[in-house]
C-alpha cells in the first residue's frame, strides 16, 4: 500500500520510472475517444447504430 501512495502521489518527488510514463502516455492517447464513443452509444447518436428504413 505504502509503494502505491508513493507512485499515486509522487511522496519522494522523483520522476516516475519510464513503464509509469509510457503507461500514463497511453492511457490519455486511448481513453478519450473511447469515452466519447461510449457517450454518443449511450445519448443515441452513435452513427454505428441500427435504424430502421423509411
Amino acid at each position: 500500500m505504502e509503494k502505491i501512495f508513493s507512485v499515486l502521489f509522487n511522496t519522494g518527488h522523483q520522476f516516475p520510472g519510464w513503464e509509469i510514463v509510457l503507461v500514463l502516455i497511453v492511457l490519455a492517447l486511448v481513453l478519450p475517444p473511447l469515452m466519447n464513443h461510449w457517450g454518443r452509444r449511450r445519448s443515441g447518436t452513435d452513427k454505428s447504430q441500427n435504424r430502421k428504413k423509411d
